[in-house]
């Protein structure tokens, strides 16, 4: 949501000119990131924010940053390298039960902007909603799955800007 020029991100809002980022937001100039935030410049890192010029969650000077990443091949056999010492780091941090924020009374994961969501699963900006998946702005809606701008639906999938559809 909001990125440009990302390749290969996952569940990231707010991110820029990066590659390979899962759940991070507000980074810029970064590779092989996990849960990090407001990050510019770091490389293969987990659970960061606001920093700079990381590698592999050590803090280095710029100069020293620079030339590290300079030196980085990108073959897949380094690629591969980089996820895997990226896993190994993250299994030595606490892995957060939950991944959302500003949500109220509302139960599931990837959740953001919701209210009375209920067993809802990479939803946002949505409302009174109950076993629904990748719904975005949704409204009284229930066992909903690839929806958007949906209102009083029921057991529908991939149908976007529709009100009082039933399966």
């Amino acid at each position: 949501e909001k990125c440009e020029l990302l390749y290969e991100a996952l569940n990231c809002a707010d991110c820029y000119r990066s590659a390979f980022l899962e759940d991070c937001y507000g980074c810029t100039s970064s590779y092989f990131l996990k849960d990090c935030h407001n990050c510019e410049s770091c490389f293969g890192s987990y659970g960061l924010r606001k920093k700079k010029y990381c590698y592999f969650n050590e803090q280095l000077t710029k100069e020293g940053y620079e030339s590290t990443v300079a030196a980085f091949i990108w073959s897949p056999d380094s690629i591969n390298a980089a996820r895997k010492t990226l896993k190994e780091i993250g299994l030595k941090h606490p892995n957060k039960f939950y991944k959302g924020r500003n949500n109220t009374d509302s139960s599931g994961d990837y959740l953001r902007d919701t209210s009375n969501a209920v067993y809802s699963y990479n939803c946002h900006h949505a409302e009174h909603i109950k076993f629904c998946e990748d719904a975005v702005d949704a409204k009284n809606c229930y066992d909903i799955c690839e929806a958007i701008k949906n209102e009083s639906d029921y057991e529908i999938e991939g149908i976007g800007f529709t009100s009082r559809c039933i399966a």
